[in-house]
């Protein structure tokens, strides 16, 4: 059995498009605007509620942030965007960015991407770059709107110039495809590695497959793990499963298939239909773990469930090579192992 192949393109699957600002901790406007409470988390609430209280619209959105996010606090979308609605009415450019998160995730109130794009052109009046760069994604994915390549070009570009890393990510993501502009993937680059600089996880792998793939750069194999290894250390799924394809591969590392199934486990833990069609492989080979039919059968199984297309095709056909090596009661075991793994993942998404 060979392991699945994919390629940088698959990268739209992980996009996030919200995200909480709280101005207490990341600031989207860069430099922080305002002092940090100084404030432990036993007392945050109560202090925080208080200042609130008193029409402290920093307080607010501090507050908005706890319920949203359930920090400390039991989560309350309610709570939340009854505080960020009072820090919105004092002009607060915080307060505006997370009505239109909430109102583009349907928290707390139905989805809404008119209400969203409204709100997020407020914070981006004010320099909110993320605001600029979620406004791209609304347009360049059609959330509630004409899908528009051109329009959302200029916000990510507003953004990207103004130094969002997220905006950065999606401009090089435009120029690589040539989503509102000529293609240009030396342009991809450059905007990739700026934000891969600043610590954007996609950035950081989609800098590591350009070199891999030599795409307005030249290739380079140590460049390819570099960048891999920092964005799989901060959860990227398609950087954990590129890494488990190097070690397998020996390309660019020492062939270690034991490191191999080590990434390719941390990026099925996420759900990826890709890695856990190749610990089917390891399983079925005996590299890098016993050999294990029932393990294979177990993790291609699971691979289906997560599959679709031309994919769940590929499990479908693996899983009838395996079963034809295995007897009824341990297809009947894989089929409860993998039962049991799908209840967990269910039960942790949750």
């Amino acid at each position: 059995m060979k392991p699945a192949s994919r390629h940088q393109h698959d990268f739209d699957e992980e996009l996030g498009m919200f995200w909480y600002a709280d101005p207490f901790h990341a600031s989207p406007f860069g430099a922080a605007a305002h002092a940090v409470m100084p404030v432990t988390s036993a007392e945050t609430k109560a202090l925080t509620q208080a200042a609130a209280e008193t029409g402290d619209a920093w307080a607010q959105v501090k507050l908005g942030v706890l319920f949203a996010s359930g920090d400390g606090v039991s989560q309350d979308y309610a709570e939340a965007l009854k505080w960020f609605n009072k820090a919105a009415e004092q002009g607060n450019a915080y307060a505006q960015f997370n009505l239109a998160l909430m109102s583009g995730n349907g928290q707390g109130i139905p989805q809404n991407y008119a209400a969203a794009l409204a709100w997020y052109r407020q914070a981006a009046a004010q320099g909110v770059r993320r605001a600029m760069s979620n406004i791209g994604v609304i347009y360049g994915r059609g959330y509630g709107v004409l899908q528009d390549h051109a329009e959302a070009l200029r916000w990510y570009r507003q953004g990207a110039q103004l130094g969002d890393p997220a905006a950065q990510f999606h401009l090089s993501v435009a120029y690589s495809d040539g989503d509102g502009v000529d293609q240009d993937h030396i342009e991809a680059f450059r905007w990739c590695r700026k934000a891969a600089e600043q610590g954007h996880t996609h950035a950081q792998c989609l800098l590591g497959l350009m070199y891999r793939d030599g795409e307005g750069v030249q290739q380079d194999t140590a460049q390819t793990v570099r960048w891999c290894a920092v964005a799989a250390k901060q959860g990227s799924v398609i950087a954990q499963y590129e890494l488990g394809r190097m070690y397998f591969s020996g390309k660019g590392v020492t062939q270690d298939f034991s490191k191999a199934a080590t990434w390719w486990l941390r990026a099925s833990e996420q759900g990826d239909p890709w890695a856990l069609m190749n610990l089917a492989v390891l399983y079925h080979d005996g590299k890098g773990v016993s050999r294990d039919l029932v393990e294979a059968h177990k993790y291609v199984d699971i691979a289906a469930a997560r599959s679709s297309g031309e994919d769940l095709q590929t499990c479908i056909d693996r899983r009838d090579y395996l079963a034809k090596h295995l007897t009824g009661p341990q297809i009947d075991e894989a089929q409860r192992r993998a039962r049991e793994w799908l209840d967990a993942f269910e039960q942790v998404r949750r």
